[in-house]
């Protein structure tokens, strides 16, 4: 689900064993949780309605309540995807070493939104994308371009200015990844 994208909501009524109350009928029906909320009228057990979620959001719920008679449920959880706010890092190594004398792994960069959500559909070589160690030995020198979201790069820091700690700086305001 996108941001600011409108979606379609259908809120059915149910009994406890799941089947359609088609004879629920109910102009008192509010569709709750930061959503703008309005009132839902059913017809034959089913309301309808159409909304945007303002905000990005992780494993949101909507919350629909029936202010005639307190009955509440609440939908599946829904990831809203936002626009791209941030990089996310983290490093593996490939060497089974230990200690920072030299330094291969790999480099996984994420695009997130402000809510945590990776951008499936963030593509490409982002300008000006650069990695950094302190001794400016780090190969290569650009992270690999980026598919749904996702950047994954093999680097080797030959001689890191620290023995006993080296981290990896992605561009001008990116993370700092700590590689040993």
């Amino acid at each position: 689900m996108s941001l600011e994208t409108p979606q379609s909501l259908t809120v059915s009524a149910r009994d406890s064993a799941g089947n359609l109350v088609q004879s629920y009928a109910s102009s008192n029906t509010v569709l709750w949780a930061a959503l703008d909320s309005g009132w839902l009228t059913f017809a034959d057990g089913r309301a309808e309605t159409k909304f945007t979620m303002p905000f990005a959001a992780r494993e949101f719920a909507i919350e629909v309540l029936d202010t005639s008679n307190g009955m509440y449920a609440y939908s599946n959880t829904l990831d809203v995807i936002g626009s791209p706010d941030h990089l996310e890092g983290g490093f593996r190594r490939t060497d089974h070493r230990t200690g920072c004398a030299s330094v291969k792994g790999n480099l996984t960069l994420k695009m997130e939104d402000n809510a945590g959500n990776v951008l499936a559909s963030y593509n490409g070589s982002p300008d000006p994308l650069t990695l950094s160690d302190d001794a400016g030995s780090i190969q290569p020198g650009r992270p690999a371009p980026f598919l749904r979201g996702v950047s994954n790069t093999g680097v080797s820091i030959a001689n890191p200015s620290r023995p006993s700690s080296a981290s990896i700086t992605v561009g001008p305001s990116g993370p700092s990844v700590p590689v040993c």
